[in-house]
Parts: C-alpha cells; sequence; structure tokens
C-alpha cells in the first residue's frame, strides 16, 4: 500500500469467531484474498496464538490453522481500512 501524500492513514481492528465448518480452508481463504485485494489497504488476520497471516496470502490464510469457534483478530491499515474489516469479519461469520 501506498500512502498518498496527506491523506491520513486509518487503522482498525475487530475480533471474528470462526462460523465456517471447517474453519479457514481454501474457499473461504480464496473469498478473504478476493474481497480485499482491491482495496487500497493492508489487512491481516490473527490467531489467538500470535499467528499472523497477509489476507492477500492464500497460503498464510490457510496456514493459520483456524478452526470453527475460534475468534481472530482482523487488523486493516489503509484508506479502505473500515470496508475491508467489515468484509473479512461478515465472511469468516459467515454473513456473507
Amino acid at each position: 500500500m501506498r500512502k498518498k501524500p496527506g491523506s491520513p492513514v486509518l487503522e482498525v481492528t475487530g475480533d471474528a469467531t470462526i462460523r465456517h465448518e471447517h474453519g479457514i480452508d481454501t474457499r473461504l481463504a480464496r473469498d478473504i484474498r478476493h474481497r480485499v485485494r482491491t482495496l487500497e489497504c493492508e489487512a491481516t488476520i490473527e490467531t489467538p496464538q500470535g499467528k499472523v497471516a497477509d489476507a492477500r496470502s492464500l497460503l498464510h490464510l490457510l496456514l493459520l490453522g483456524v478452526a470453527v469457534g475460534e475468534t481472530v483478530v482482523v487488523r486493516c491499515r489503509g484508506p479502505e481500512a473500515v470496508i475491508a474489516r467489515e468484509a473479512i469479519v461478515a465472511l469468516v461469520e459467515g454473513r456473507s
């Protein structure tokens, strides 16, 4: 993400409980990556064990090993951080 001169850098976080039956599997990881790849922000997902994954990386998301019922922290930074956070939370909680 490149910061435009004069544009504020917004950082937001939110908790999300994994509701997808198989945790973060290939399909959910693909959907997360697809949703955030066009947004102007950095997005990460952190597990309770402290593992952090770039939301734009399919492999990183899969390696988190997150199961149904676990709560993760979604962190987004950039001009479209709020949009990215809401999209990721909706996906992992099965609201999208």
